[in-house]
């Protein structure tokens, strides 16, 4: 029997404790999906060949969180930071 690569919907947990749940394709992650570290932040938002890639939204352990575009891992463009209850704090350009 050969490997197969998860093709769809589903989850992931690494060695350290942080988790993926979303879109694969040919077992990477690709589309939607969200991961979280084990120190409570987490990332929501698109994904492509395994790198977020897309739109989307960081948090942090606090609570506090910032949204914006990212790329092949890195953030680029303008990112919009927010409190913990959604109140904008300022915009931030990674270019």
């Amino acid at each position: 029997m050969g490997d197969y690569l998860l093709t769809g919907t589903g989850s992931s947990q690494n060695e350290t404790g942080d988790s993926y749940q979303g879109d694969y394709k040919q077992g990477c992650r690709q589309g939607q999906g969200k991961f979280d570290w084990k120190d409570g932040s987490s990332y929501q938002g698109e994904w492509k060949n395994d790198y977020r890639t897309g739109q989307g939204r960081y948090t942090n352990p606090d609570g506090t969180y910032y949204e914006g575009e990212w790329k092949d891992d890195k953030e680029v463009g303008i990112h919009k930071y927010y409190t913990k209850e959604g109140v904008f704090t300022k915009e931030q350009d990674h270019k």
